[in-house]
């Protein structure tokens, strides 16, 4: 499946923003293999630097006294290479990139516990700026979680459960949080016995200590890079499996209209409001509903985050009058990430100024017009020919 389809099927399942979390989890593992593959071939240029050293050696007789012999050994190895122009360690941008490759595998399992959240949860999501892989795992163990999803629930438990997964976790906790776990080289003089190792360390709980073994550096890069790929690939397949259920995607909207009029010489009858149209009826209308702006265009799909803090809800029969309104909760700031913004329902009192009226008095509101795009039908209303080209262009 291409990412076109997926983004595809991602929209047509009311759940499009998971695509960027599928995005950001394809990108770490990328970054993993990046430091995969240098990890490997600087490890392999820090032998091949040793051995032709030794290659070097050669053996001095004394003409004079045979039983004595000077080994002449040249200059050590230095294990440097210039990096845009900068001598760096060959052995310290090694032990930076296991630090690297081991933080881009975390960092896809928290996107694709992002992508599990924005996807099966939908409207019950947990908040973004709280998911990480450790809570996800307990959401997915909760009983009506794992039952409306049972894949994603096995998936979860088996990565959880894991000691690959243990171990990459466990890892970045100590270098992040307390200091770098000892990488030891041996580069023997004499003899075999190259080797160069991520050594032991243990983590410290409450009742008991974790106690975690000695790694070959490059024999585990490649395990663990298989790991996680593998591990991708079944979250791939179970997400396939779970989303088509559409389980929490009611109430979900991609687009609104906009209603706009500017008049000269009238500037307190210049203002836009967003709207949606009552169906069946104000009543039936849901409590609350979550909006992200969707549109397809042949085989591209855009998206972006609705910027509406209020969304009035117009009468069915009479474009004119309004009967209600959506009030975003809270604030949403200027970012690239794409949000289902939840809106709640609030019941318009036909004692207070008409919602036309308060819609016109509202200073974000004020002088504050729209041109013609692909997420909103605008209709606008002006007797100032320029004004009307000029919303007329595309933003």
């Amino acid at each position: 499946m291409t990412r076109d389809e997926f983004a595809k099927f991602l929209f047509d399942n009311r759940v499009y923003n998971a695509l960027q979390f599928i995005d950001g989890a394809k990108s770490s593992i990328l970054d993993a293999c990046y430091y995969k593959d240098f990890i490997l071939s600087i490890s392999t240029d820090i032998v091949n630097e040793n051995d032709q050293w030794r290659a070097t050696w050669t053996i001095e007789h004394n003409s004079e006294d045979e039983k004595w012999s000077k080994l002449n050994m040249g200059e050590w190895p230095k294990f440097e290479m210039e990096l845009f122009d900068t001598k760096v360690s060959k052995i310290r941008l090694r032990d930076m990139f296991i630090k690297g490759f081991f933080q881009s595998c975390r960092n896809a399992f928290d996107e694709m516990a992002q992508a599990a959240n924005a996807a099966c949860l939908a409207s019950k999501s947990k908040r973004i700026e709280t998911v990480d892989f450790p809570q996800m795992v307990k959401v997915f163990q909760q009983q009506t979680y794992s039952q409306a999803f049972p894949i994603m629930h096995g998936w979860f438990s088996q990565i959880d459960s894991s000691d690959d997964y243990n171990y990459i976790d466990m890892y970045c906790n100590r270098t992040k949080h307390t200091c770098s776990v000892k990488i030891n080289t041996n580069l023997p003089i004499f003899g075999e016995g190259k080797s160069a190792t991520i050594e032991p360390f243990s983590r410290q709980g409450s009742n008991d200590t974790t106690q975690i073994d000695r790694r070959e550096i490059v024999d585990y890069i490649q395990v663990s890079y298989e790991f996680i790929m593998n591990a991708y690939k079944e979250f791939f397949t179970a997400l396939m499996q779970e989303v088509p259920k559409q389980t929490y995607v009611e109430n979900r909207l991609f687009s609104v209209s906009v209603y706009q009029q500017k008049m000269k010489g009238s500037p307190d009858n210049s203002f836009s409001m967003a709207y949606v149209v009552e169906n069946p009826d104000y009543a039936s209308m849901p409590e609350q509903i979550e909006v992200m702006f969707v549109t397809e265009n042949g085989e591209s799909i855009h998206a972006m985050n609705c910027p509406f803090d209020i969304i009035y809800i117009r009468d069915k029969s009479n474009e004119h009058e309004y009967v209600g309104k959506y009030e975003a909760e809270g604030v949403i700031g200027e970012d690239a990430l794409l949000r289902f913004r939840k809106y709640k329902k609030i019941a318009y009192d036909r004692n207070e100024l008409p919602l036309q009226f308060q819609a016109m008095m509202d200073q974000k509101q004020k002088d504050v017009f729209y041109h013609r795009n692909p997420y909103v039908e605008i209709t606008t209303v002006s007797d100032d020919d320029e004004f009307l080209k000029r919303v007329s262009l595309p933003f």
